[in-house]
């Protein structure tokens, strides 16, 4: 009977035992959540890793389309990352108490946030908006550029004609 009593004594005291303390919190991952704005819901992904560098992160707006664009840490404020574009700044902040991402959308409208959770990131596209954006103005510069080398050949050609005295026919320059 005592070796019964001293295992319901044991087991008492490891049940009355304070918790171990909680691990660090760690800010790397992957997150996600919803940011509710006026006019839009835009599912959000974030992609925190660690580096020798510190904490880097890249945005991905699922529900949009974009996917990495890279945020930049705010001096200050070692666990924000941030985004600045031509309509306001999205930023992200660590809140180690919850152990979750806050994000927070700022525009001349408002501030709009949401908590983002650990989560899984669908994969993105073969070809993303970003992506989709920056081919057709790659594309334009290409043809421009193009344009240019063409029209500066013709003058080459006409001054090459001019020098050796063939004169010849004037060469129209669009």
């Amino acid at each position: 009977m005592t070796a019964i009593a001293a295992s319901l004594a044991a087991a008492a005291a490891l049940a009355a035992a304070p918790a171990p303390a909680p691990t660090a919190a760690d800010p790397t991952g992957d997150w996600t959540g919803t940011l509710h704005t006026r006019t839009i819901d835009i599912a959000v992904g974030l992609e925190i890793r660690l580096t020798r560098a510190g904490y880097h992160g890249v945005y991905d707006s699922i529900s949009q389309g974009y996917w990495g664009v890279p945020l930049r840490r705010t001096p200050d404020k070692p666990l924000t990352l941030q985004v600045t574009n031509f309509s306001g700044t999205l930023s992200f902040t660590w809140d180690p108490a919850a152990q979750d991402w806050i994000c927070a959308w700022r525009e001349k409208g408002g501030v709009y946030t949401t908590i983002l959770k650990r989560g899984v990131i669908p994969p993105a596209p073969a070809v993303s908006r970003t992506d989709m954006i920056a081919l057709p103005i790659l594309a334009l510069v290409m043809i421009l550029e193009a344009i240019g080398i063409a029209r500066l050949l013709q003058l080459r050609r006409r001054r090459l004609r001019q020098r050796a005295g063939r004169g010849g026919p004037e060469i129209p320059v669009a």
